[in-house]
């Protein structure tokens, strides 16, 4: 079994990251039935590798990654960093996981699900949500077998894009939770629709309301 470690980064990881986000990428992030998408993910890939943004990415380890409101984690095989996860608290106090990479040699080897066990402490008693490319069934997968709840699907500026969900608790208990944190009402209205529940909110659906499609 590998012998997996997980640490807060430093502005020195910064390179490795990022070269761990780019390699994950191009195995995740091209659309086999969208050739093209491969030249503009090669675009933004130059830009991740370029010293701007390497200067950035230090800059945000040493400074943005410390707050309360940010988790930062990279997962170690032995001294060899191998991935990365990295999610934030914003102001509806929802846990968004915004990126989770590995060296795709890595996939598959449980280092991902070492990475959620760390977000899940640091998101402990708080609902989380992330958007993953429609394409990407073994994230959105690997998501759902983490307890998340596809919502909605939608597109960025050149992809769509699924949106998951995942309460603090059992989704019976959304009522009392949303009503003390009405920002998140709406994501809770859209959970009752998926799972054919009544929340009891206004605006909700019944147990017999057609699921949204």
């Amino acid at each position: 079994m590998p012998n997996y470690w997980v640490r807060p980064p430093t502005p020195e990881d910064a390179p490795a990251l990022i070269h761990i986000r780019a390699a994950a990428s191009r195995v995740a992030f091209v659309d086999p039935l969208r050739p093209h998408s491969a030249a503009a993910l090669e675009a933004d890939i130059a830009g991740w590798l370029s010293a701007d943004y390497l200067e950035y990415f230090s800059q945000f380890i040493e400074t943005e990654a410390l707050k309360p409101s940010v988790f930062l984690r990279l997962i170690l095989c032995d001294a060899t960093i191998v991935g990365y996860i990295n999610a934030y608290t914003n102001a509806a106090e929802l846990c968004r996981i915004q990126a989770l990479y590995l060296k795709p040699d890595y996939f598959g080897t449980g280092a991902s699900n070492i990475l959620m066990e760390e977000f899940n402490r640091w998101a402990f008693g708080k609902s989380g949500d992330v958007y993953v490319l429609e394409y990407n069934t073994r994230a959105i997968n690997f998501y759902r077998r983490h307890g998340f709840l596809p919502l909605t699907q939608g597109k960025n500026r050149i992809e769509r894009i699924t949106h998951l969900f995942r309460p603090s608790g059992p989704v019976s208990d959304l009522k009392q939770r949303f009503s003390v944190n009405p920002e998140l009402a709406t994501e809770a209205r859209r959970i009752s629709r998926h799972q054919q529940i009544s929340l009891g909110l206004p605006d909700d659906q019944s147990a017999s309301s057609a699921v949204e499609k």
